[in-house]
């Protein structure tokens, strides 16, 4: 991160959060045009499950698309004037690192519990929110169209509840909950035969279909408030077939 920063220094800052469990830094990344005025704001966070290792790998994809595109690509530029875009690669740090030097399937944080005999807090089950009531879907159904015209993968859109299955203090809801518009959450691959060990050749595509994704909801978004349009609410869920 440190290294993105220096390199992309009129676009890119980097602030600190806080520290994990385990004493671990957090950082997150602002990729920013200098403006006046007053922007809105993308939040992305990867990686709140530790064993689902091809989420921080997209974050980082995609900060690197945004900065190696923003000079020359016309909807980048056009969002970056009114959105700031803030990004965390990865929420989860210590469950993350524990999934790679101990137990790869570990998906909570490593805070302890009962006298230190059970570790970990599932972290997207522990935020203050309910389950959604509000459906707004053309944002996410033209993301979706989007990421099948890049390598042909259907993803189903909807409420988490239905597309997957009833969860309660995701944060996801708990963004819905406050007022943030346009709340999702993305299912990325695997399509069911390897689970959470994603095999090499399907991290660049999982990457590269995501990102379509995203930019389409953001270009979405950016024209809704250039239009001055009313806010949206959303709350959905993308889920890979």
């Amino acid at each position: 991160m440190y290294q993105i920063k220096e390199s992309n220094s009129e676009l890119v800052t980097q602030h600190y959060l806080g520290m994990t469990y385990e004493n671990r830094p957090v950082y997150y990344l602002k990729i920013s045009q200098p403006s006046d005025k007053v922007k809105k704001i993308i939040w992305m966070d990867c990686g709140i499950h530790a064993r689902e290792w091809i989420s921080p790998a997209f974050c980082q994809w995609f900060v690197k698309e945004i900065l190696q595109n923003y000079k020359t690509d016309p909807k980048i530029k056009s969002f970056l004037q009114n959105l700031d875009i803030y990004i965390l690669p990865v929420l989860n740090i210590d469950g993350y690192i524990y999934s790679w030097t101990t137990e790869r399937l570990w998906r909570k944080s490593r805070s302890p519990h009962v006298n230190g005999t059970c570790f970990g807090t599932d972290l997207n089950r522990n935020f203050n929110g309910s389950w959604c009531s509000k459906f707004q879907v053309e944002a996410a159904e033209k993301a979706a169209v989007a990421l099948k015209g890049k390598h042909g993968t259907n993803f189903t859109v909807g409420p988490s509840s239905l597309v997957l299955y009833k969860t309660s203090g995701s944060s996801r809801d708990w963004a819905h909950m406050i007022g943030i518009p346009f709340s999702y959450t993305f299912e990325l691959r695997d399509k069911g035969a390897y689970g959470f060990i994603l095999p090499p050749d399907q991290i660049l595509p999982t990457c590269e279909e995501t990102t379509t994704a995203v930019m389409t909801i953001i270009e979405y978004v950016n024209q809704k408030d250039a239009v001055g349009a009313g806010e949206t609410w959303s709350c959905h869920s993308f889920s890979g077939m």
